[in-house]
């Protein structure tokens, strides 16, 4: 869990401002949004967990850039919002642009909830 905690805050400080371009390569153990989707979409509890904990860990990487002003990042995610709903908006993403399932699962998953979740938050 260190290793992808790890990469994905290397992952997300490569992110450019404001949105991540989907042609972002997922290079060496980062993730495709291939593997993710994957993941996502499974019907066993184990792959919706590693997904889960995926899409929180990468938010919570982004968030904290944010916060600490070293990256833009354009979303706010509601705070009553349930992991579900944030893997469904992540899935309905890659989806419908199957073409960016080949890059970076951070870039993809960053863009859904800039375009989902149009930020900054307010107060």
């Amino acid at each position: 869990m260190r290793n992808l905690l790890a990469g994905l805050a290397f992952v997300t400080v490569a992110v450019p401002p404001a949105a991540a371009q989907d042609s972002t390569p997922a290079r060496g153990i980062f993730k495709s949004g291939e593997e993710v989707y994957v993941q996502c979409i499974a019907t066993d509890q184990a792959s919706l967990d590693r997904c889960d904990w995926f899409l929180m860990a990468a938010h919570d990487m982004a968030t904290y850039y944010q916060d600490t002003k070293q990256i833009e990042v354009d979303f706010c995610v509601p705070k009553a919002t349930t992991a579900e709903t944030i893997r469904r908006v992540a899935v309905d993403r890659w989806r419908d642009k199957p073409q960016s399932r080949r890059y970076s699962a951070v870039s993809g998953f960053l863009n859904a909830l800039s375009e989902k979740y149009p930020g900054p938050c307010k107060g």
